[in-house]
């Protein structure tokens, strides 16, 4: 009989990600037992390209080579029995199928792992991630019996840009080529989340009227919403561009301006992509008007859009993506709201100067409070500038312009105030 002797090389390592106790599961997303003596459907076993080792995992076992053996089945790399040949074992066990938690949040991972060192040597690597864009969760390195711990997943998740209908779970035994070694087993591996609630104005037809706050007199409109959950575009004809068929998920703002003017819309996303698109006429009929995805992730997106008088538009806010479907995130949305200079009585800004009035070149443009928004329009009512510096002061050259009157269309602070400019 052969006796078994090993060796502890004790290693703290300390995750960036929280370890959690075991509570309120929630919503069980997945669930694998390896029970099965074989390997489990949508698992996958492959040598990692830097081991030469031909030695594999099994299924449906509970006695580990050493220690503390499993009180149910489970997989287990047996690096004792892959004898002491020289080659390198790093075997991974992995998932080939993804888990869908799109219409999840608060996910969390569950699992039984095992872990036998001998001399110092021998690793147990968890990887979440999806297929080419793997990721190391926690490395053990530390003799363990048995043990079931449940972390956290939505900060890891979102660090790495994985995908949510793409989620893959992994591991690796590694014997670190140091010769024949004892070895690690995974048993019960679990997910779990809290299905989203959808934003009110997740759909077209519940569409946040955003009205009475852009036509008062602060011009100014401010909403946060969680879009996670939130559904697909639903209209029947899809125009070619920005408001092509590769629509987003968002959720839905209504504005029905009185007058002519500009809607500056800003979206500000928490770790994704947002997309903006402004449609006019109705919730089963639109048209595109316009629309802005010019950054990427985890920035915000800014664009103005001139919009005609006593027209319905239909604004959606959301998530870019041409392979998710129902993930968004925590989204801040604003507008503000210019009218055209030409439809509103003239009206005067606490401390505003505008400078010099008639002018050949520069405009200097300064207020007591923050100016919000500056448009300048010709006398036909046509956009020649809009900009929205957010500062005190401003200035602007205007030798470009055709000599004549123009308008100018000032909010600062919570004032609105409409002026006439003479370029000479």
């Amino acid at each position: 009989m052969q006796t078994k002797i090993f060796y502890v090389s004790i290693i703290i390592v300390l995750s960036t990600y929280n370890l959690v106790v075991a509570q309120n599961p929630g919503t069980t997303l997945y669930v694998e037992e390896f029970n099965s003596s074989s390997i489990p459907a949508y698992w996958e076993t492959t040598n990692d390209a830097t081991s030469a080792g031909t030695h594999d995992w099994i299924f449906g076992v509970t006695d580990m080579p050493t220690g503390a053996d499993f009180t149910n089945n489970a997989a287990i790399f047996d690096d004792f029995a892959a004898g002491d040949t020289g080659l390198h074992d790093r075997r991974h066990l992995q998932m080939n199928h993804p888990i869908d938690i799109s219409n999840y949040e608060n996910v969390r991972i569950g699992y039984e792992y095992a872990l036998q060192v001998n001399a110092g040597a021998g690793k147990l690597v968890v990887l979440i991630g999806y297929p080419a864009h793997w990721y190391i969760f926690q490395n053990y390195t530390t003799s363990s019996d048995p043990t079931y711990v449940e972390f956290e997943l939505e900060d890891f998740i979102s660090n790495h840009s994985i995908p949510r209908d793409n989620l893959h779970i992994g591991f690796i035994y590694d014997d670190e080529n140091s010769g024949q070694n004892w070895g690690a087993g995974i048993g019960v591996v679990k997910l779990f989340g809290y299905p989203v609630t959808p934003a009110v104005n997740d759909y077209c037809e519940n569409a946040i009227d955003a009205t009475p706050d852009l036509l008062s007199s602060s011009h100014h409109y401010s909403d946060s919403k969680d879009t996670n959950g939130a559904n697909q575009f639903l209209g029947d004809n899809p125009e070619d561009g920005i408001c092509g068929t590769d629509e987003p998920d968002g959720v839905w703002y209504k504005f029905t301006p009185t007058t002519n003017g500009d809607l500056n819309i800003i979206g500000d996303p928490y770790y994704w992509d947002c997309e903006l698109l402004v449609y006019s006429g109705s919730c089963d009929d639109f048209t595109c008007v316009e629309g802005a995805d010019e950054v990427g992730f985890n920035t915000e997106e800014n664009f103005s859009v001139t919009l005609s008088a006593n027209t319905d538009y239909y604004i959606n806010i959301g998530r870019w993506s041409n392979i998710l479907e129902n993930y968004g995130g925590l989204l801040y949305t604003q507008m503000i709201w210019t009218p055209n200079a030409t439809d509103v009585e003239d009206t005067s800004i606490e401390g505003f100067q505008m400078y010099p009035n008639p002018s050949e070149n520069t405009v200097f443009f300064s207020a007591k409070n923050s100016i919000k928004s500056i448009v300048i329009r010709n006398m036909l009512g046509q956009k020649v500038l809009a900009t929205y510096p957010n500062s005190d002061s401003f200035q602007y050259d205007i030798s470009h312009l055709t000599a004549g009157y123009y308008f100018i269309s000032i909010q600062a602070g919570e004032q609105y105030g409409t002026y006439k400019l003479l370029k000479k």
